[in-house]
């Protein structure tokens, strides 16, 4: 899979593999999640153009009609380009599948970019709400809250995301940040 390509590191047969797909499913909705990986990893702006242009057509035809699932792929596509039309499919995922924790995670982290706090923990605490142990909607939670000084709940947000997984990369990257800030730069580099 192009997944697969990516990690290992083989860029170029991932793109060709993109393409040969793109030609063959042109409404794919994780070859376009694929092809703006590999066009931000290469910084070929000629592929973020095609892939985002799809991307647009096809949420003007499925951006209501979709699966949950596609909605979800399709706003993590459109992040880069089109902050609204991507917080518009992620809030569309949830509406049609209340459950989906991963679209209220990703509409938090895509809130939180555009610093849109008040927004960013609405969807941490839903995905909460959805699932209390998983991770990534701890460690979002813990990620507001250092943006926003503060300090003692993100710790708490923190030691529960790594209880939950001791593995999960954004928590065990705030915990330094964390480290940082309390001038433990020993223990952060560790």
């Amino acid at each position: 899979s192009i997944r697969v390509l990516i990690h290992r590191g083989a860029i170029q047969d991932a793109l060709k593999l993109n393409a040969e797909g793109s030609t063959k499913f042109p409404e794919s909705h994780a070859l376009f999640f694929a092809g703006m990986q590999l066009a931000e990893l290469t910084g070929d702006v000629n592929l973020e153009n095609k892939t985002f242009t799809n991307v647009k057509r096809f949420f003007g035809k499925n951006g209501r009609n979709g699966t949950a699932k596609q909605k979800y792929y399709l706003a993590r596509c459109a992040t880069q380009r089109s902050a609204k039309m991507s917080y518009k499919l992620f809030q569309r995922a949830y509406k049609d599948n209340k459950q989906f924790t991963d679209a209220y995670i990703w509409a938090g982290f895509h809130c939180a970019d555009k610093y849109a706090w008040r927004f960013a923990t609405g969807e941490f605490t839903n995905a909460l709400k959805v699932n209390p142990n998983h991770p990534m909607a701890h460690a979002g939670m813990a990620y507001v809250l250092i943006e926003q000084n503060q300090y003692p709940k993100a710790r708490k947000f923190l030691e529960t995301a790594l209880k939950i997984n001791p593995a999960c990369s954004k928590a065990i990257q705030l915990q330094s940040v964390i480290l940082l800030i309390d001038d433990k730069k020993e223990e952060a580099l560790t």
